[in-house]
């Protein structure tokens, strides 16, 4: 039998089959129906998110606003800049189009991966269709933020790692690397650290020397370290954003009972900081954090966007965010085990169904029913509750257990189980089972390490984070269920063949 990931090459010669038209139909035909129920595409957000800059930098001094943007890696900002350039409203339908074109290819990247791993072509579809049809996917796909991109991105790596295993080439390692490298300069949760033990996953499974494949990863590595330089050049600080500290504090600090911090800060354990929010406004900081000298850059030195939206690029925040983050390992080097609490606790926010938002849209609204209905009977969620009160502890715990999504909790701990086992196997055989044990090793380590890194250096909305993970999850779990029925039908198989063997052995016996 064919190796699954030896599979022939329709998908890239435009030889596509039934199952393929069913998706771009239902796809179609699921965009028609929620735009009749009153989905719209939304860019509101462009002007109010903490994580774009202001609109007006962004129309008119869009390259030096990215050149000195530390609170965020560029990608997202260069996009808003691009739309807000357009005038209005080819920028709406420029962002519009481009998230549809998002949406279509990553479905078709979904089901090509599922049928290339060796998923049965049918069953791939029925796994496309609950996953492009999900809440999360309809909203997510008319919002103009970074969780639809960072997916879509995410599949589309995992598709060309995949293809190359299938057909390895250097050119097809180096757009997967290439594509690789564009998710840290999109979303800082993809830090440098990410990319490189993307690269050394491949370097122990690839056919490649660990010198060819290093040499092969060069120019995307450097793009990512190239930012990461400039930012530390600039701003001190090698990261792709500037605001690690606070979203730790929000985990750690400001997860302490408040009496037990104001007396570590009365102490000294912790500092003033600790006695404000993170992501108060910066005038609150005044008397604690030196006022920063005027640098001449407007989204440097503008402590806001308007009147009343602050400017989380202002130069201060750099300073307040190392000083908050000073406090978060302070935090947890003298209570880890609130802090393990603390993590346990985001998980049961990370499994609530990721297209909740503390804040409800009219999007939402729009789908609510089927909203309901999704979350009730096909992600297997108990019962509703707030995601408002479940970040402030105001649910008990039985109440937050039923608040998750059963189906996802059961899918993300199976598929890590089968691609730990399948890595495990694959790397004692010969190449192909190599292959597709790297495979298997991409898959689940980015589902370990978006659940790992998102809950433990945040709280808050962490569903989103879970948003990425699930397309990885499906990937594995159609595959296991289809090699699940293959190892039965052997077993059948042979369990017949020892009984016909038997047969013979019966009738020749001897009167």
């Amino acid at each position: 039998m064919t190796n699954p990931l030896n599979r022939s090459k329709e998908f890239l010669r435009g030889k596509v089959d039934g199952p393929f038209w069913v998706i771009v139909l239902l796809f179609i035909l699921s965009r028609l129906v929620v735009f009749t129920f009153g989905v719209t595409y939304d860019d509101s957000e462009v002007s109010w998110f903490y994580q774009f800059l202001d609109i007006e930098l962004l129309k008119h001094d869009l390259g030096t606003s990215l050149w000195h943007l530390h609170s965020q890696p560029p990608l997202l900002n260069l996009l808003a800049g691009l739309g807000l350039k357009m005038p209005p409203p080819i920028g709406w339908w420029f962002w519009n189009v481009l998230y549809l074109l998002l949406g279509m290819g990553q479905v078709l990247l979904l089901f090509d991966g599922l049928k290339r791993l060796g998923t049965w072509p049918w069953i791939a579809v029925g796994f496309v269709s609950v996953y492009m049809v999900s809440p999360a996917v309809l909203l997510f796909e008319n919002l103009f933020f970074y969780p639809y991109p960072s997916a879509a991105l995410l599949i589309f790596c995992a598709w060309l790692l995949i293809r190359h295993l299938q057909n390895p080439d250097r050119l097809g390692l180096f757009i997967f690397f290439l594509v690789c490298a564009l998710l840290p300069l999109l979303r800082s949760i993809f830090h440098l650290v990410w990319i490189v033990a993307v690269v050394m996953i491949v370097a122990i499974g690839c056919s490649l020397t660990w010198r060819k494949t290093l040499l092969v990863a060069i120019i995307p590595l450097l793009l990512v370290t190239g930012w990461y330089t400039k930012n530390l050049l600039l701003f001190n600080s090698f990261s792709g954003s500037s605001w690690m500290g606070m979203n730790f504090a929000r985990a750690t600090v400001f997860r302490l009972p408040d009496q037990t911090r104001e007396d570590w800060i009365e102490e000294g354990i912790l500092s003033e900081i600790s006695r404000i929010g993170p992501f108060s406004p910066i005038e609150n900081y005044e008397g604690i954090i030196e006022k920063p000298p005027i640098t001449g850059v407007a989204c440097l030195d503008n402590p806001a966007k308007s009147e009343t939206i602050s400017n989380f690029n202002h130069i201060a925040w750099i300073d307040v965010s190392k000083r908050y983050e000073t406090d978060a390992w302070t935090t947890v080097r003298l209570d880890p085990v609130r802090w393990i609490g603390n993590v346990a606790d985001g998980f049961l926010i990370y499994f609530r169904p990721t297209q909740e938002f503390a804040l409800r849209s009219a999007n939402q609204s729009a789908i609510e029913g089927w909203e309901k209905f999704y979350d009730r009977w096909i992600t297997w969620q108990v019962s509703e509750s707030r995601l408002n009160d479940a970040v402030e502890d105001r649910l008990s715990f039985l109440e937050r257990l039923k608040s998750c999504s059963w189906m996802w909790i059961l899918l993300h701990f199976g598929s890590c189980f089968y691609g730990i086992y399948q890595v495990m196997i694959g790397m004692k055989g010969a190449t192909e089972a190599r292959n597709r044990a790297v495979v298997y090793a991409f898959l689940t380590f980015n589902i370990v390490y978006i659940a790992m890194v998102g809950n433990m250096f945040e709280y808050g909305e962490n569903n989103r984070f879970r948003f990425m993970a699930d397309p990885l999850v499906l990937l594995i779990t159609g595959s296991a269920i289809c090699d699940r029925k293959k190892f039965l039908g052997k077993l059948k198989t042979r369990r017949l063949n020892i009984n016909r063997h038997a047969s013979v052995q019966t009738n020749h016996a001897p009167d």
